[in-house]
Protein backbone atom coordinates (compact mmCIF):
# COMPACT_ATOMS: atom_id res chain seq x y z
CA UNK A 1 0.00 0.00 0.00
CA UNK A 2 2.88 2.34 0.84
CA UNK A 3 4.56 1.52 -2.48
CA UNK A 4 1.37 2.30 -4.41
CA UNK A 5 1.02 5.58 -2.52
CA UNK A 6 4.63 6.52 -3.32
CA UNK A 7 4.26 5.72 -7.03
CA UNK A 8 0.95 7.60 -7.20
CA UNK A 9 2.47 10.64 -5.51
CA UNK A 10 5.40 10.66 -7.95
CA UNK A 11 3.14 10.32 -11.00
CA UNK A 12 0.77 13.03 -9.85
CA UNK A 13 3.63 15.37 -9.07
CA UNK A 14 5.40 14.87 -12.39
CA UNK A 15 2.40 14.76 -14.72
CA UNK A 16 -0.02 17.22 -13.12
CA UNK A 17 1.52 19.50 -10.53
CA UNK A 18 4.74 20.41 -12.36
CA UNK A 19 3.06 21.47 -15.67
CA UNK A 20 0.40 23.48 -13.81
CA UNK A 21 3.08 25.22 -11.76
CA UNK A 22 4.95 26.05 -14.98
CA UNK A 23 1.81 27.65 -16.44
CA UNK A 24 1.15 29.56 -13.23
CA UNK A 25 4.75 30.76 -13.15
CA UNK A 26 4.55 32.02 -16.73
CA UNK A 27 1.29 33.86 -16.13
CA UNK A 28 2.60 35.30 -12.86
CA UNK A 29 5.73 36.57 -14.61
CA UNK A 30 3.67 38.29 -17.30
CA UNK A 31 1.15 39.72 -14.82
CA UNK A 32 3.84 41.28 -12.64
CA UNK A 33 5.20 43.24 -15.59
CA UNK A 34 8.47 41.35 -15.98
CA UNK A 35 7.05 39.04 -18.61
CA UNK A 36 9.16 37.39 -21.23
CA UNK A 37 6.81 37.01 -24.18
CA UNK A 38 9.26 34.71 -25.93
CA UNK A 39 8.75 32.07 -23.23
CA UNK A 40 6.73 29.03 -24.26
CA UNK A 41 5.51 26.05 -22.27
CA UNK A 42 6.46 22.55 -23.34
CA UNK A 43 3.52 20.52 -24.61
CA UNK A 44 4.46 17.10 -23.31
CA UNK A 45 1.09 15.35 -23.31
CA UNK A 46 -2.24 15.31 -25.09
CA UNK A 47 -4.37 15.52 -21.95
CA UNK A 48 -5.89 18.61 -20.32
CA UNK A 49 -2.51 19.82 -19.11
CA UNK A 50 -1.06 19.57 -22.62
CA UNK A 51 -4.11 21.42 -23.93
CA UNK A 52 -3.59 24.15 -21.35
CA UNK A 53 0.05 24.49 -22.37
CA UNK A 54 -0.83 24.62 -26.06
CA UNK A 55 -3.42 27.37 -25.65
CA UNK A 56 -1.15 29.30 -23.29
CA UNK A 57 1.45 29.32 -26.07
CA UNK A 58 -1.14 30.48 -28.64
CA UNK A 59 -2.25 33.28 -26.29
CA UNK A 60 1.33 34.46 -25.76
CA UNK A 61 2.02 34.41 -29.53
CA UNK A 62 -1.04 36.55 -30.21
CA UNK A 63 -0.19 38.91 -27.37
CA UNK A 64 3.33 39.26 -28.77
CA UNK A 65 1.86 40.03 -32.21
CA UNK A 66 -0.45 42.70 -30.78
CA UNK A 67 2.47 44.36 -29.03
CA UNK A 68 4.49 44.34 -32.27
CA UNK A 69 1.56 45.97 -34.09
CA UNK A 70 1.26 48.64 -31.40
CA UNK A 71 5.00 49.31 -31.57
CA UNK A 72 4.75 49.73 -35.34
CA UNK A 73 1.81 52.12 -34.92
CA UNK A 74 3.72 54.18 -32.36
CA UNK A 75 6.70 54.46 -34.72
CA UNK A 76 4.41 55.61 -37.55
CA UNK A 77 2.72 58.13 -35.26
CA UNK A 78 6.08 59.45 -34.08
CA UNK A 79 7.28 59.84 -37.65
CA UNK A 80 4.07 61.63 -38.67
CA UNK A 81 4.30 63.95 -35.65
CA UNK A 82 7.88 64.83 -36.59
CA UNK A 83 6.83 65.59 -40.18
CA UNK A 84 3.93 67.76 -38.99
CA UNK A 85 6.24 69.60 -36.62
CA UNK A 86 8.68 70.23 -39.46
CA UNK A 87 5.90 71.46 -41.77
CA UNK A 88 4.43 73.77 -39.17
Amino acid sequence: LLLIFGISFFLIRSSIIRPINAAVGGLKDIAQGEGDLTMRLQVASKDEIGELSKWFNVFIERLQGIIKDITGGVETLSSSATELSTIS
